[in-house]
This record gives C-alpha cells, structure tokens and sequence, in this order.
C-alpha cells in the first residue's frame, strides 16, 4: 500500500454531493472517507477550504436527515416514526445537537421533559421528543392518548386526524433551529 502524505484540498463538488457530516445509506464515498480522516486527524483546514465546509454544513437540514412524514401511508406509520439520530448524523454532530439541547433548548423552544429527554410540540395533541442517551440518541413523536388512538385506527392517509404536511413542516422548523446551532458550532470547532 502507498502512502502519499501531500494536502490536497478536495474537490468541490464532490464534497458538496458526497456530504461528510450526514451519514450516507450506501456507505462511503472516497471523498467523504478522506473528510472524515482529515477531521479527526486535525487537518481539516489544511484538506477543505471554509468555502467547502460552510457548503457542507448548509447541506444540514431537517429535510436532508429525516424521512419524510408525507410519504407515510397511515397512522400506524405516523405512531412508530423514529430517527435514530447517529444513522442519520455524523457521530461529532449528533454530540453538538445533544450540548445545544443542554445549553439552549428553552430558547431554541424545546423543553426538558425526561433525564435524557427534550420535547417541543408540533401541533395539537403531537409533541416531538429528542432522546441525547449517549449512544442512543433518536427522535421520535408522542400524541395524546386520543389522537394516538385515532392515528392507530387510521388505515389511510385520507383517515388522519392530523395532516402530515402541517406535521413535517413544524417538525422541520423546530428541528431546523437546533441545526442552525450545531452547525455554527461546527464551524467553531473547524476555524474558530
């Protein structure tokens, strides 16, 4: 095996469509894998240039991360939606979400509602939850006890008591907020 120790910066393009801060279905990309190694190596600067990163992190939205709610086809779905957040996330992201949950979740209108446990409502009845156990950090949604029996008895998306659009979109804005965080943050630790 060769080994060439030059810096190059890497490609442009390549880094924007081969995100190296969210996690990807099919595995590594070249480019991501030697993002990643740069980073923990402390030679981020020195690979990707703060054009690059500040792309990459623009790249971080609620969109990108989480599945869709409009693609679900009925309530069952809607009750078992969760997002294991480490299979979504860079590992280092997923730890700044949870220090930005610790630090500034009344601001960011999210509420402590476990030991482990951040909680904003999204719409009547529909409350999103962020569980930051280390290791273990998901998303997932908790209805009232009637809206969660209406959503099991559901058997299409026409018999939903709640629209998925409404639903995705405040899920998105809440979850958006904490981004924006973590990714000023990111870019503290990478140039500050």
């Amino acid at each position: 095996m060769l080994v060439n120790d030059e810096h190059a910066v890497i490609d442009f393009h390549a880094l924007c469509e081969n995100q190296p801060f969210i996690q990807p279905a099919a595995g590594f990309t070249a480019s991501q894998y030697t993002a990643r190694v740069s980073r923990e190596l402390g030679r981020w600067r020195q690979t990707v240039s703060p054009e690059q990163t500040a792309c990459a992190l623009g790249y971080i939205t609620a969109a990108r991360v989480l599945p869709s709610l409009v693609e679900l086809e009925n309530g069952r779905e809607l009750l078992g939606y969760t997002v294991m957040l480490r299979q979504r996330l860079d590992a280092e992201l997923v730890v700044e979400l949870a220090m930005t949950l610790r630090a500034r979740a009344i601001e960011l209108h999210w509420e402590q509602v476990g030991a482990h446990s951040y909680g904003a409502a999204i719409g009547s009845g529909v409350a999103v939850i962020i569980e930051i156990t280390p290791g273990a950090e998901q998303l997932y949604f908790r209805y009232s006890s009637h809206l969660a029996d209406d959503l099991y008895n559901a058997r299409g998306a026409v018999e939903l008591p709640r629209s998925r659009l409404f639903l995705q979109s405040a899920l998105y804005e809440r979850f958006d907020a904490l981004l924006d965080e973590v990714r000023q943050r990111t870019w503290m630790w990478l140039y500050g």
